[in-house]
């Protein structure tokens, strides 16, 4: 894979630095109707405690506006009490026009009040006063300025939290049914940030990876945190968030669209159902001109809707093709480490066998060693002896010299 160079990644920042900031809701959207937009955009974090969400908005701010000075950080540890039980809400802006607001909701992703609670801080229905009840646990709001506390704000982009660290064996039982629930909630996918990929192991992130895609994620950013110990980010590390921002943009945008028709689709079908089933509003001849043209209009409606309805679902079954794609890549991968694995175990097995072949080998081979050396030692003692005994006789003038002959030492 090709690098981009350094110049050219600092450009690229302040490209989409410049579109994060000067952004406003609805900018350089075309639609055939007008839509009302809303005044602001609401980014919503929902993670695990301890996921890093505090840190990740003290990121985006560093990444959407260049630089964070330690005064204006978000709070981390100082706003949970012991045991981690009850936690302030807090809401942050990143620009005029872009706030994230910190949620939990995935300790347990298949519960049912989850998907409830979580539904109704999509919908604005949650304030930043009130207690929020997340299984039992005691959610509470973080004073902020210039805020209502008891008006909420729908959140119109839904980002998902994991930990390279912490969240890499947790139960993700029932998260695929979570993406789902948010996709036909909001008309979008929800994204994914995996945050402490900076101290984390590559495979532990490429596992966690993996099991986002097989839920249906295909929106998934990799970042590191702002911390005490780190008060910069690298230029990837600020590209990957902007990246981020970016695409909460368009989430943002995309879901403001689909909940304008499907507010005019619930109109429709009450007025139908107002009107009865066999009245029918029938154009005549005594129909006014502006009248014809507000048919025209509302039959161009329809058809503009029946058209993003059919794209809709064109995009809906290319999401389920690529996440079946994905689950088998995943049966795949996993069914190759294990095969890997089993292969690495026989070549260490067998590798372990020669070792210890190899090392019975050179016991061996000591012995025989030693063995040798005394023997010589042995004979060469014997030979000094003998020696010692004909030196011996000589002396006291005997005619003749014995013969001795001693076991391994024969006399020549």
């Amino acid at each position: 894979m090709a690098t981009i160079s350094q110049s050219d990644l600092l450009e690229e920042i302040r490209e989409i630095r410049d579109i994060v900031q000067d952004y406003k809701p609805g900018k350089n959207v075309t639609l055939p109707d007008k839509i009302s937009f809303p005044e602001n955009l609401f980014v919503g974090l929902f993670g695990r405690t301890g996921c890093g969400k505090s840190s990740l908005i003290n990121s985006l701010k560093f990444a959407a506006q260049g630089r964070l000075r330690k005064s204006q950080w978000i709070e981390v540890a100082s706003q949970e009490k012991a045991g981690g039980h009850t936690m302030f809400r807090k809401i942050a802006n990143l620009t005029q026009c872009i706030y994230v607001i910190d949620n939990r909701g995935l300790d347990n992703p298949s519960a049912e009040e989850v998907h409830a609670e979580i539904a109704a801080q999509l919908d604005g229905d949650r304030g930043y006063s009130e207690q929020v009840q997340w299984l039992g646990e005691e959610v509470q709001r973080f004073d902020i300025p210039a805020v209502d506390r008891k008006k909420g704000h729908p959140i119109t982009c839904a980002v998902f939290v994991f930990s390279a660290i912490h969240d890499i064996k947790s139960d993700f039982a029932g998260l695929n049914h979570l993406v789902d629930f948010l996709h036909r909630r909001q008309g979008c996918y929800p994204v994914a940030v995996i945050t402490h990929v900076d101290v984390a192991e590559r495979n532990d992130i490429d596992i966690l990876l993996a099991v986002l895609r097989v839920s249906g994620i295909g929106d998934i950013y990799e970042v590191a945190n702002i911390t005490n110990d780190k008060t910069k980010l690298d230029a990837q590390y600020q590209l990957n968030l902007l990246n981020l921002i970016e695409r909460c943009i368009t989430i943002g945008n995309d879901t403001a669209v689909f909940k304008h028709y499907q507010r005019v689709e619930l109109e429709q079908k009450a007025e139908k159902a107002k009107l009865g089933p066999t009245e029918k509003p029938v154009p005549t001849a005594k129909v006014s001109h502006q009248g014809a043209q507000s048919v025209k209009r509302t039959e161009k409606s329809q058809e503009w809707e029946m058209v993003e309805w059919e794209r809709r679902e064109v995009e809906q079954l290319k999401k389920d093709l690529e996440k079946r794609s994905m689950e088998l890549e995943f049966l795949e991968r996993d069914h190759k480490m294990k095969m890997e694995f089993e292969k690495q175990q026989h070549e260490l097995q067998m590798e372990r066998q020669k070792l210890e072949s190899r090392e019975m080998q050179l016991q061996e081979e000591e012995r025989e060693r030693r063995f040798q050396e005394q023997l010589r030692k042995i004979e060469a003692d014997k030979r000094e002896e003998l020696m010692r005994i004909m030196e011996a006789n000589r002396s006291k003038g005997h005619g003749f010299l014995p013969v001795i002959n001693l076991p391994g030492c024969p006399i020549q």
